[in-house]
């Protein structure tokens, strides 16, 4: 079970639920983009590649993918870069 800090509440939460997790992020992200004057853009489905697109003040897109991760005891953080699906064959990481 990780542990983020709520900078709102002055406080860790501990959470363990990874959809949880992958939401604060985005939410973090896309909160971020649009004080930069970004303007985030999110799809209408959860299978895409991406978790947004984003359109830059020139006007042109990029997609964005969010990962959540924990800063650990020792200042580092983990990061892995892996995408998972499932299908009639199973589950699937790349």
């Amino acid at each position: 079970m990780g542990r983020t800090f709520d900078s709102c509440q002055g406080r860790f939460l501990f959470m363990h639920h990874t959809k949880v997790k992958a939401d604060i992020g985005l939410c973090k992200v896309i909160t971020d983009l649009t004080i930069k004057g970004y303007i985030p853009c999110i799809p209408l489905s959860e299978h895409q590649a991406y978790d947004l697109v984003v359109v830059k003040p020139d006007h042109s897109s990029i997609r964005i993918q969010v990962k959540y991760a924990t800063l650990r005891k020792n200042g580092s953080v983990d990061i892995r870069y892996r995408r998972n699906w499932a299908d009639k064959n199973g589950t699937h990481t790349v």
